[in-house]
């Protein structure tokens, strides 16, 4: 699941989340959308890729392949 939600510097954005499904190849990650579960009015569930080092196993730098969009980062909680 990708779930997103307003930061403080972006107060306006929606809370909203998708369904993915992936494949990690070669320490890529690749994340399909596959269904909204959450979504806010106007937005298009998007495609990621990032890139895993074994160096910070809990975390995740990539791209987001969508309208508008650019990069992300995620932290295994």
């Amino acid at each position: 699941m990708f779930a997103f939600y307003p930061a403080p510097s972006d107060p306006l954005v929606p809370r909203g989340s998708f369904a993915t499904a992936g494949t990690l190849q070669s320490g890529v990650l690749t994340l399909r959308a596959t269904r909204w579960i959450e979504q806010p009015p106007n937005f298009l569930a998007v495609n990621l890729r990032g890139s895993y080092d074994t160096q910070t196993p809990d975390h995740l730098d990539g791209r987001v392949y969508g309208p508008n969009c650019t990069t992300f980062s995620a932290d295994r909680s």
